[in-house]
């Protein structure tokens, strides 16, 4: 057996809480107030009730009425009649002063003598102590009377004393300088940073005296029994201020944030980005469990920090308790919200909420703030769509396309089809909420200067391009808004000539041609030129020349291909070319001469054609031998042409007809002889080589004999037909 082993049960060692020895905080007075107060005993006193501290009890309490309110005077020891401001007195016995020693009830019954007194013996009696007391001190009564002007000016505090007061040589007493009843009410006042755990028993005092209150340390009584130490600013006139000074152990508060964006944000696209205008929400949780058996009202000081704006706060109370789980905690508590509160006070760093706590209750106390911010966010690719994925529980997604109007202006010049309309968009803004409240988006479309929106929406004040529109979006749910813009005034957009395979529809039985122009604005467009015969309308003979005056003619046919799923109207500009005229009954345009404007519709999924019909006037001057046969024969057969032309253009024909005729035979006659000519030559080389005697040579020779008598004949021909030319 281990005789070393204890035979007991080892006790706990228990290390009960321990707070550190606060230094009393002070606390600076509101700037605004809406805090009443009721009306207690005086200071040091009963706060039960409005009786006044005797000084009796003030000298067992150790309390001395007042802030800095005692008042110490010295007695020169070298002179005990005189004190250290004192040099001579003339006017007052300064010895029958000394022997009228002042008793408390001699205090007590010329105060109630005092009370009795008219106002005008109370302002003699002021006087006298106010000469008095210049001869104690040596001090000019114009000079205290200019101290306590100086003092109402904001100076320091300077108490009078209204009695009397004798005292031995080489003594000191403490003189009590103001003793009236001051109102108070008791709360307990919790900052976090002072201590986190408990909040301090403290007053709410307000300095009924007409007389300011300097700062200094305060110790307080409760029920003739010791409390506990406090310290005070400077006090005014009618001017309140808390004071603590224990802790208050019987109430604990625990505080906790919650951040989370508002509810309320402006969203706009600006350069590609989104940028979510919103207000940063915190809301400061204190959880109060009031544990006494009395009643507190806890005032809970909050700071006040740069940039956030206090919006509301409320106390929520508890209705219906929860389950608690396995480790003890309550959980599924029902919890009702009370009206919506504003700070009670507001200091220079402080808020400061008022809020009543019964014995033994649990109530919550949020104080809500917010933080004005603008966060930006890049276009980002998600797994199923592109857009913005905020980190506010927000994603905004886009989607643009063109949404031609129903009406357009088509010109083609220059092989540029060149379309005027107004540029109708469509942009769709899809916004959800991932969050699990819900949600008023206002979303800000910003539009071009020369642009404006489609519809009854009017701009945001006095900035015609940003236009704002409210989504209320619930928790979880996505919702869109359609914006539609184009332009103030039509404008022209051009398109190149394009080429594209064509399917057929069944309402289309025309084939298209490769090469047309191809918007992507629901139409195509081409255009097929045809050429009609000219028309003769005058011809005559001039200087043997043939005159002509005709007529071209010329149709465009444009060809217009609504593949839109409405009808739309179109309206074709074309203008005229130089020295053409139009064909038909439409006018040119105001301050046009050449271009005429042609209205059109075309039905969904229709094609539409028109014709224009250009016309000009040509002289031609014509010799005859340049009328070929079939020019010969258009001029015979219009009536326009006189007989005398006609027999003109016969007869210069028929010589024409003999003329080639002739040339054709001299022709014949030249190819002729120059096909005698070389043959001779050729005779003459072989018989140069043969012998004279020679069969081959005397053939020769009967062969050239023959020739030269053709030549000779071809020759006369040639000469016969160059006269007949010269004729012709």
């Amino acid at each position: 057996m281990d005789l070393y082993q204890p035979l007991f049960v080892p006790r706990p060692i228990v290390e009960p809480e321990l707070f550190a020895s606060l230094r009393p905080p002070t606390y600076s007075g509101p700037l605004t107030s809406q805090f009443n107060v009721g009306q207690i005993g005086g200071f040091g006193g009963n706060f039960a009730n409005n009786s006044i501290a005797q000084p009796q009890q003030m000298a067992q309490q150790g309390f001395n009425p007042g802030i800095g309110n005692s008042a110490v005077q010295s007695i020169n020891p070298n002179n005990p009649g005189l004190n250290r401001f004192q040099n001579s007195i003339n006017d007052v016995n300064l010895n029958n002063l000394q022997q009228q020693k002042l008793t408390f009830k001699d205090l007590q019954n010329r105060r109630n003598e005092n009370s009795n007194k008219s106002q005008q013996e109370v302002a003699q009696d002021q006087q006298k102590a106010k000469q008095i007391g210049s001869i104690l001190t040596g001090v000019d009564p114009d000079l205290i009377e200019s101290a306590l002007t100086a003092e109402e000016l904001g100076n320091p505090a300077r108490f009078v004393i209204e009695e009397k007061v004798s005292l031995p040589r080489q003594q000191s007493a403490m003189i009590p300088i103001l003793e009236q009843p001051i109102d108070a009410a008791r709360v307990s006042i919790y900052n976090q940073r002072v201590q986190a755990k408990h909040p301090l028993f403290g007053l709410k005092l307000k300095n009924n005296s007409k007389q300011s209150l300097m700062s200094g340390p305060i110790t307080v009584y409760d029920d003739n029994q010791y409390a506990g130490d406090s310290r005070i600013l400077d006090l005014q006139p009618g001017e309140e201020r808390f004071i603590s000074y224990a802790i208050d152990t019987g109430t604990e508060i625990l505080p906790f944030d919650k951040i989370i964006p508002s509810p309320e944000m402006t969203v706009r696209m600006e350069n590609g980005r989104l940028q979510v205008q919103y207000k940063m929400r915190t809301t400061r949780t204190y959880v109060i469990k009031n544990r006494s058996p009395e009643s507190r009202k806890i005032v809970i000081e909050q700071p006040v920090r740069e940039g956030w704006k206090f919006t509301e706060a409320h106390k929520v109370i508890q209705t219906a308790a929860g389950k608690k789980d396995d480790e003890g905690k309550e959980k599924d508590a029902t919890w009702k919200a009370g009206d919506i509160e504003k700070p009670t006070e507001r200091t220079r760093e402080l808020y400061r909420f008022a809020v009543d706590v019964k014995p033994g209750e649990t109530v919550k106390y949020e104080v809500s703030e917010e933080l004005p911010r603008i966060d930006p966010f890049e276009n980002t690719k998600q797994a199923d769509w592109t857009g913005f994925a905020t980190t506010l529980g927000l994603d905004v997604w886009t989607d643009s396309k063109r949404t031609p109007e129903d009406q357009f202006g088509i010109e083609i010049a220059m092989n540029n089809l060149k379309v005027t309309h107004k540029d109708r968009r469509t942009t769709n803004y899809y916004l959800k909420n991932r969050a699990d409240v819900e949600r008023t988006v206002w979303l800000e479309h910003f539009v071009q200067r020369e642009r404006k929106l489609v519809g009854d929406v009017k701009p945001e004040g006095e900035d015609s391009q940003r236009y704002r529109f409210k989504l209320i979006l619930p928790p979880g749910k996505t919702l869109s808004q359609t914006v539609v813009e184009e332009f103030l005034v039509p404008r022209p957009e051009s398109f190149p000539m394009k080429g594209g395979n064509y399917t057929r529809t069944a309402n289309d039985a025309t084939e298209l041609p490769a090469d047309r122009f191809i918007t992507d604005l629901g139409f195509e467009v081409w255009q097929t030129r045809k050429t009609q015969p000219d028309s003769l309308l005058t011809a005559q003979f001039l200087k043997g020349e043939l005159l002509t005056t005709s007529k071209d003619k010329e149709t465009v046919t444009y060809h217009i291909r609504n593949t839109a799923a409405v009808e739309r109207s179109f309206q074709i500009d074309h203008h005229v070319r130089p020295l053409w005229s139009f064909v038909g009954t439409e006018k040119p345009i105001e301050g046009s001469k050449t271009c005429f404007r042609i209205p059109l519709i075309a039905g969904n999924d229709k094609m539409i054609k028109h014709d224009v019909t250009e016309e000009k006037t040509t002289s031609r001057k014509e010799k005859m031998e340049s009328l070929n046969e079939d020019r010969v024969k258009v001029l015979l057969a219009y009536p326009q042409v006189s007989q005398p032309v006609k027999d003109s253009i016969r007869k210069g024909t028929a010589m024409l007809q003999a003329l080639e005729q002739t040339v054709a035979a001299l022709k014949e006659s030249r190819a002729q002889v120059k096909e005698i000519t070389d043959e001779q030559s050729r005779i003459k080389g072989n018989l140069e080589r043969l012998p004279p005697t020679s069969e081959l040579y005397k053939r020769l020779i009967d062969k050239f004999d023959k020739q030269e008598t053709a030549l000779e004949k071809a020759q006369s021909q040639i000469a016969e037909k160059v006269g007949e030319e010269k004729k012709q």
